[in-house]
C-alpha cells in the first residue's frame, strides 16, 4: 500500500512521462509536490520496495512505472 503523497509522486510521473517521453527528476518532483527533494528520494524508495517503480542507476530514466 502506498501512501497519498506516493500516489502524488506517481501520478505526477506518469503525466510527465506520457506529455513529455521521459520521467522528471528528483528535483521536478520535489518542485511540482512541494517538497524537498531529500523526501522525494525516501518516497520513490518506498515505491520501489512496494514494487510499484524501478529506479535503474542511470540517471534518466529516474522512474520506470511498473503497475
Amino acid at each position: 500500500m502506498i501512501t497519498d503523497r506516493q500516489a502524488e509522486i506517481l501520478a505526477y510521473a506518469r503525466e510527465y512521462w506520457e506529455t513529455l517521453g521521459y520521467s522528471p527528476s528528483e528535483h521536478e518532483i520535489a518542485k511540482h509536490c512541494g517538497i524537498s527533494q531529500p523526501a522525494v528520494c525516501g518516497h520513490l524508495v518506498a515505491l520501489e520496495a512496494a514494487g510499484v517503480i524501478k529506479r535503474p542507476t542511470a540517471r534518466r530514466p529516474l522512474v520506470l512505472i511498473t503497475e
